[in-house]
Parts: C-alpha cells; sequence; structure tokens
C-alpha cells in the first residue's frame, strides 16, 4: 500500500481533488485516523474532519502511480 500525506482543508480544495483523480480507475481510499472513506466520494470526504491531515491510501502495485502523484502535488502536506 503506498500512502500519502494531504491537506484538504476546503471544500475547494476537495472539489478540485476529485476532478483530478476521478480520471484515474482503481481503488482509492482515504484516511483520517480510524475513518475510511471512498476518495472519489464528495459526500465521505466532507465527513472527516478536514482540519487534519488526511493520508490517501492507493495499491502499491497500481499503475499510473507517478502520474497520478504528479497530479495530486498541489494537495500534498
Amino acid at each position: 500500500m503506498k500512502t500519502f500525506k494531504l491537506s484538504l482543508n476546503s471544500i475547494e480544495k476537495v472539489s478540485e481533488f476529485i476532478k483530478r483523480i476521478s480520471k484515474y480507475d482503481g481503488c482509492m481510499d482515504i484516511a483520517a485516523g480510524r475513518y475510511s472513506v471512498d476518495a472519489r466520494s464528495l459526500m465521505g470526504i466532507l465527513s472527516i474532519d478536514l482540519n487534519r491531515v488526511l493520508e490517501l491510501r492507493v495499491p502499491s502495485d497500481y499503475q499510473s502511480l507517478d502520474a497520478l502523484q504528479k497530479d495530486i502535488q498541489p494537495f500534498l502536506a
């Protein structure tokens, strides 16, 4: 599992983040403490505390990992 630390502390950032990762296939989750939600779910992400540093979890064998990392660069904590 590859993890990225994210800062999504506003609705605008969440919306832009979802827009950027929606073009990628595969299962991605965002974790905040013991909670985990689908990384493409606006309602799911907004249901967690956005003032915390979040963790994007991507399978380690994900084929587009480099491109994904480049796309989410503005959101990395």
